[in-house]
């Protein structure tokens, strides 16, 4: 535990100091891409460091088009998934953010910053506005990343998916990417200040069209995103098992 704590003291303040950074950046320049840039190339690499967590393996990778935006979906087991996708996904991620997030004053304002979206689902009427604000990104040509679970899990199982956020990509035009994250709940669980050495794997499937879907088909549209990503993830916990049965994991 002692070392878990000096890892995570040198995550916030690697965190500041990469934040402080990448706000002044965004001041000096007037867009976000290249404090975007940072979190991926600077940050992320950062705290997996800081962490101990090596990046196995990344599938699919080859299914993404740079040219067009996104809706992703992925699982969410830990913390480190968020600087794992960053450092995994060679585009500049949005993220939709926890209203709870806003009491980190650094963390808040660079999400404000790189135009970000909140979300308190708590709150139906600025949940519907977060819904406009997803729908506004994608269409000015913004990939955002999705956690539908809504929580962290750490029982490898991909949860239902809420659907409300998923409705914003129906009549869009845009697809959505399904992402499945493996291993990160080893490192770092929720609900836990422990930070253990590990392994994770990502796997990216293809896009699903919402083509065809009616807006009041958000259900469908998410139980078929929630499958798509449980089945990625079930396929890295089988190359996961027959690595360790055969001494190479």
């Amino acid at each position: 535990m002692p070392l878990s704590i000096l890892q995570i003291a040198a995550i916030f303040s690697w965190t500041g100091l990469c934040v402080a950074g990448a706000l002044i950046a965004r001041w000096l320049l007037g867009h976000e891409r290249v404090s975007l840039g940072m979190a991926r190339w600077m940050w992320a690499p950062g705290v997996l460091l800081i962490a101990g967590l090596r990046i196995r393996s990344v599938h699919g990778a080859d299914s993404i088009d740079h040219d067009r935006p996104y809706f992703i979906v992925s699982n969410h087991q830990s913390f480190l998934d968020i600087p794992v996708l960053f450092r995994t996904l060679p585009i500049d991620l949005r993220f939709v953010a926890k209203h709870e997030l806003r009491k980190l004053p650094f963390v808040s304002h660079y999400i404000d910053a790189m135009g970000m979206i909140w979300v308190d689902r708590k709150n139906k009427e600025r949940s519907r506005e977060s819904i406009r604000a997803v729908g506004t990104a994608v269409a000015s040509g913004r990939t955002v990343l999705l956690f539908p679970e809504g929580t962290r899990h750490d029982d490898d199982r991909v949860h239902r998916f809420k659907s409300g956020m998923l409705s914003a990509s129906i009549g869009s035009g845009v697809e959505v990417l399904p992402v499945a994250v493996v291993g990160t709940a080893d490192g770092m669980p929720p609900r836990s200040l422990s930070i253990l050495p590990t392994v994770v794997d990502v796997r990216i499937g293809r896009p699903l069209s919402t083509d065809g879907y009616e807006p009041d088909e958000r259900r469908p549209l998410a139980d078929a995103a929630r499958d798509a990503v449980a089945a990625l993830h079930a396929e890295s916990l089988e190359l996961r098992k027959r690595a360790r049965e055969a001494g190479t994991a």
